[in-house]
């Protein structure tokens, strides 16, 4: 019997040898069946791991013998594939090889076979909706599904008039949101999307937009050192600080390159301000620093921003397999996608694109991606001018409120995060058990028993954990299931431009950044580092093919200025928690510190990476090198080029600290 799947998670088993047995399919999902539909055309495919380092081809055809190939691509370690490109409906066969690092080529997997079906239940959204009416056909097609929803192409000038969400998709599945280009106006901060406890949905070809923007900024026209207070008018098509009561609260504000724009170079990534602001006359303000050495660091004709957190734009909860495709936001009130609990997340040519005449696209970060079991495929998407990190994925603390035996624990989640998932703890997953205060994993353990009391879980493990600080004691013991820490993740030739932080901080087993374009960001392009809240580790992680273009101008220390960096918090006595990374081919050009910065990370490769220096005299930093391994070992780098004639003075290019068994070949 057929079965609607659009997840189609084939799992087979690839050989690694020439002439290897060709493997047996194991299951299509979870149900044992030869066959499998689905009514979403980007299905997600995925297969066992086979060894260590492979690589995999995988092939989809309309013809069982494979003459007419319609997509064939190659991916490196993850196991898994997502295609880019659309497919349409029909009947497709597909199979994979594998290849492992001497190029040797596995046989073929057993063919399978996978139908596309377009769904025959239709809506469409008529030119001019009020929000009541395109919320009544989602609903409509909600309970239909599989259905598609059709937005007339044209503008839509909408009021959310206090609504949570332009689109709420509440228990949503095999359902397809086509905006058709459709240009949207939203006159209200809210969610875009706010999709929750839904599975194989498609959101694409949407253009929104904020009428008022969310943030404003202003162009600093006068400087009083002396008082530490700075005049600023407000920028054209930005509102006026008193037209959002959260512009006259907020102390912690961003100036910009005008030029550029961009965070401006050498600031610190943040500048906090007092909430007195004084009103010289329409759209002019003056404001009074908080801390008043951070005058100096200002000049005419900077820009100031106020950028104040509020909804997310595509808020992702307790969800399985969704994909948001060809969307453009030209502004978003907070974070771009937020989700928790969401497995198998796919953004696929997604843009947050600043306007002429802007300074922010993405009012904070461009996504938080937490706790997810498999981690997001982010392919051909650009984020611009964040107002944070570009991408952020990980799994989010929980904390031990009573330690009831050897080894048995009452675990509680973080400021309550996705109540409605409960924490999605399962037996079998593995929790890591981390002291943050001496950046130490204490044990890592599996959960044998689940028993739900409330908001509280009470889990039985397979084995004792030592003496645990429980949530009401100082620093209390965080803990990390491993099992859903958005491992299997996917970022393939995106950009990343101008954002005030990161690229991508990331952690989680198995992941692919590849072929990216990393520019102008105040801090790492790549940083792989637990954030005080956020875990546990990156274990097996390749980066290559990527371009890092002048990252980490941001001015301030505690910045990670890095183009590629590891590091786990509590610097002074952590672990060496991050293993087994391959970083490789990358081009890295104009970073003004180190470029590679490896610390405390066991199992690595750096290799026929290019550091090029183009245009800067001086590096910014207290320890100047190109590659600094500190708290490092069992690292191998090998033919990387460097050519930065701020070395020329260098002894030591390649710097050791606390190191061992690194070996640095030609």
């Amino acid at each position: 019997m057929k079965t609607l799947l659009a997840l189609l998670s084939i799992v087979l088993l690839v050989g690694l040898l020439p002439g290897a047995e060709i493997p047996a399919m194991l299951r299509v999902g979870d149900v044992d069946t030869p066959e499998a539909e689905t009514y979403m055309p980007h299905p997600h495919f995925s297969w066992k791991r086979s060894g260590s380092d492979a690589e995999y081809v995988i092939e989809i055809a309309r013809d069982v013998a494979f003459r007419d190939v319609v997509d064939r691509d190659r991916i490196a370690l993850v196991p898994r594939y997502v295609p880019h490109s659309a497919l349409p409906a029909g009947t497709y066969y597909w199979r994979v090889r594998a290849i492992d690092s001497s190029g040797r080529e596995s046989g073929w997997s057993k063919t399978e076979k996978l139908t596309v079906r377009f769904p025959e239940t239709e809506f469409t959204v008529p030119l001019g909706a009020t929000l009541k009416t395109v919320r009544k056909i989602l609903g409509r097609a909600v309970e239909r599904s599989p259905a598609v929803v059709h937005f007339t192409p044209g503008e839509y000038r909408i009021d959310p008039d206090g609504a949570e969400a332009l689109l709420p998709l509440v228990g949503a599945s095999g359902l397809i949101v086509d905006g058709h280009g459709a240009s949207i106006t939203l006159t209200g901060q809210c969610n875009i999307v706010k999709l929750w406890d839904s599975q194989n949905v498609l959101v694409r070809n949407l253009v929104v937009d904020f009428d008022p923007l969310p943030y404003t900024a202003g162009r600093i026209t006068a400087i009083d050192r002396k008082a530490g207070t700075f005049d600023i008018r407000v920028e054209p098509g930005h509102p006026d600080l008193n037209d959002n009561p959260k512009f006259l609260v907020e102390e912690k504000s961003l100036i910009y390159d005008a030029r550029l724009p961009r965070l401006k170079e050498g600031l610190p990534i943040l500048i906090t301000t007092r909430t007195n602001f004084e009103r010289l006359d329409e759209r002019a303000w003056r404001i009074s620093l908080a801390a008043p050495k951070q005058h100096k660091l200002l000049e005419i004709g900077d820009v100031y921003l106020n950028a104040p957190r509020g909804p997310s734009a595509f808020d992702v909860q307790n969800c399985r397999h969704v994909t948001f495709q060809g969307n453009i936001a030209y502004s978003t009130c907070g974070i771009g996608f937020s989700t928790h609990y969401a497995s198998g997340l796919n953004l696929l040519d997604h843009a947050f694109r600043r306007k002429e005449g802007r300074f922010l696209a993405v009012q904070n970060g461009g996504t938080n991606i937490h706790n997810g079991r498999i981690g997001p495929w982010v392919e051909g998407c650009r984020f611009e001018n964040t107002g944070d990190d570009c991408n952020h994925i990980n799994s989010l603390v929980m904390y031990v409120l009573a330690q009831l035996d050897e080894n048995r624990i009452t675990l509680r989640s973080f400021r309550n995060q996705c109540p409605q998932a409960k924490l999605d703890l399962r037996i079998g997953d593995e929790l890591s058990f981390f002291d943050r205060t001496r950046g130490h994993e204490l044990i890592r353990r599996h959960i044998e028993s689940i028993d739900y009391t409330g908001r509280n879980i009470e889990v039985t493990l397979d084995g004792p954990v030592p003496e645990l600080r429980t949530n009401d004691q100082e620093d209390p013991t965080q803990v990390f299931n491993a099992s859903r820490s958005c491992g299997q993740f996917v970022f393939r030739d995106n950009t990343f431009l101008r954002g005030r932080r990161l690229g991508i901080l990331a952690k989680g087993h198995l992941g692919l950044i590849e072929g990216n374009r990393f520019l102008e960001l105040g801090g790492a392009g790549v940083d792989i580092w637990n954030a005080p809240y956020e875990g546990p580790n990156a274990d097996t992680v390749l980066i290559q093919n990527n371009l890092f273009d002048r990252c980490g101008i941001a001015g301030n220390k505690q910045n990670q200025r890095w183009s590629i960096g590891t590091a786990v918090y509590r610097r002074d006595t952590a672990d060496r928690w991050h293993r087994n990374l391959t970083i490789r081919g990358n081009h890295i050009i104009d970073s003004p510190t180190i470029a590679i910065s490896l610390c405390d990370t066991q199992h690595v490769r750096v290799e026929s990476n290019r550091i090029e220096n183009r245009s800067l005299d001086t590096f910014r930093g207290d320890a100047p090198c190109a590659i600094l391994l500190e708290n490092t070992a069992d690292a191998v780098l090998q033919d990387n080029q460097i050519t930065d004639r701020r070395m020329e003075s260098l002894v030591e290019p390649i710097r050791e600290v606390g190191s061992e068994r690194v070996r640095i070949e030609p």
